[in-house]
């Protein structure tokens, strides 16, 4: 039984680096032929992200490691999947939901990840962590074509945190209305380790 177990532990780590490597090929693909192509917003390393109140225990804790570890190598169905658990069992894991809204806006899952978004900024304490929040939701809003909206959520992310530097050039951008927009994929996923 145990070299059975272990068999199929070592299957599905061979069967997530495959994964992983195929899309790190994707990517380097990507950025090789758009190097200036805009990013989703990269998570700060602010010791606030992880403070106590968003640590979580037992099966949950091991399901956001697990969950942030996938983000981080952009392997965002993965992370889905295990922050989804955390979520249904704390729905007031800031960080995990953080973290699953933003794998969520990777994939192109608009819709929910707005609603994580939503859900975060009025129960977060963080100021980063609303500030990405509303510039991640002025993203969404330009790709549905409400730019109006989308410079709103921009001056938010901008009045929220003065210091983070990507709500000024999406709302530069939104004024020529066809520039990349800035969500920062490498220095905001940084931040939040």
């Amino acid at each position: 039984e145990q070299l059975q177990m272990l068999k199929s532990m070592s299957d599905s780590i061979v069967e997530d680096w495959l994964n992983f490597e195929e899309q790190l090929e994707q990517v380097k693909h990507l950025f090789a032929e758009d190097p200036a192509i805009a990013g989703i917003p990269e998570v700060p390393q602010s010791e606030s992200f992880f403070s106590d109140d968003q640590v979580c225990q037992g099966k949950q804790n091991g399901s956001f490691s697990k969950g942030h570890g996938y983000y981080l190598l952009m392997m965002y169905p993965e992370a889905i999947r295990e922050l989804e658990q955390v979520v249904r069992a704390l729905p007031d894991h800031l960080l995990a939901r953080f973290f699953l809204a933003m794998s969520l806006l990777h994939i192109g899952e608009h819709e929910e990840a707005y609603r994580h978004f939503q859900f975060i900024i009025p129960l977060s304490d963080d100021k980063r962590m609303k500030a990405i929040a509303y510039n991640a939701m002025g993203f969404i809003q330009f790709q549905h074509r409400n730019v109006h909206k989308a410079v709103e959520m921009f001056q938010l992310a901008h009045q929220t945190d003065p210091t983070l530097e990507e709500p000024i050039v999406n709302l530069h951008l939104c004024s020529l209305r066809n520039g990349h927009l800035q969500l920062t994929r490498g220095k905001f996923a940084n931040k939040l380790q």
